[in-house]
């Protein structure tokens, strides 16, 4: 096993890993560029809740 294998985290664990990493980044840009986070985060809770359910 190398370095780089990690048993513990599937496919899936990855994918979530980086959507949140992408959540966290794009939270950053848009403080940068001064926009506002109250209505992104309830776009963003809605998506995630859709996602859960499979829509």
């Amino acid at each position: 096993m190398s370095e780089h294998d990690h048993p513990h985290q599937n496919h899936d664990d990855m994918i979530k890993q980086l959507k949140r990493a992408e959540g966290h980044l794009k939270s950053i840009v848009m403080l940068e560029k001064g926009r506002n986070l109250a209505a992104t985060d309830r776009r963003k809770r809605d998506q995630q809740h859709q996602e859960n359910l499979g829509v």
